[in-house]
């Protein structure tokens, strides 16, 4: 038997790595901008190599504006690259984006008060600027069946085995039932990969026991699990 642990566990890999959303808008926003700070950094770049051949070719006539003996072209155009780009920063449309936020926030409240999106009991609310653009983008929208997603709530019902195997009631009597169900191969079976195909993590918050998976179908099953006593879930050790 191989049993994966630490890193290699079932609830750390399916954490995968976070994916940043931004909205189309935003998207196409990050383009201008980029394409402006290029052409200033372009602008930027042309008018200093200028003025280091301006400087290279008649610096040492101008000792007015030039007096040392040995003129560093070098360090004058790379201190007027930070100046045109000072000077061209203006290109950058910074206006545009707090306009674009203002603009959200004044079209939240037509949101709020659409009679349309008011429920039974309670109205629309928006809690985020980017939802205008999403409600836009929206094309399929798929909803859950059981109620699981809406109130994140999963009760353990029924169980049975290939052996024929049955419970069905609450996990209060599932003890009681196991014990006469132990000698059964096919239920030791079916508990045993339950509870060691699936993860928890028993946390203790206000000094409750709570358990904290992936799912919650986990949590239940390995609630279950320790209810028919062929699970024992610990605190993790943290010292």
């Amino acid at each position: 038997m191989v049993i994966y642990c630490g890193m290699d566990s079932k609830i750390i890999l399916n954490q995968g790595k976070y994916a940043f959303k931004q909205s189309q808008i935003e998207k196409k926003i990050n383009l201008v901008l980029l394409f402006n700070i290029v052409i200033i950094l372009t602008f930027s770049g042309i008018f200093a190599g200028r003025l280091y051949h301006f400087i290279k070719d008649h610096g040492s006539k101008m000792r007015y504006v030039y007096p040392e003996p040995v003129i560093n072209a070098a360090s004058y155009a790379g201190n007027a690259y930070a100046s045109f780009f000072i000077i061209f920063n203006s290109l950058i449309p910074l206006g545009m984006l707090v306009t674009l936020e203002i603009a959200k926030l004044a079209y939240s409240p037509f949101i709020e008060h659409d009679v349309e999106m008011i429920g039974e009991t309670t109205a629309s609310r928006v809690q985020n600027l980017t939802l205008h653009e999403q409600l836009s983008q929206v094309n399929y929208m798929l909803c859950d069946k059981t109620g699981t997603l809406t109130q994140n709530e999963l009760r353990f019902r029924a169980v049975a085995d290939v052996g024929g195997g049955k419970f069905e009631g609450d996990t209060s009597g599932l003890e009681a039932h196991c014990k006469g169900q132990g000698a059964s191969a096919p239920f030791s079976d079916l508990w045993r990969c339950i509870t060691i195909c699936h993860d928890v993590l028993v946390i203790t918050i206000d000094g409750k026991r709570q358990l904290s998976g992936a799912s919650q179908d986990e949590i239940e099953l390995l609630s279950a699990g320790e209810q028919s006593k062929y699970a024992c879930l610990t605190n993790r050790d943290t010292e």
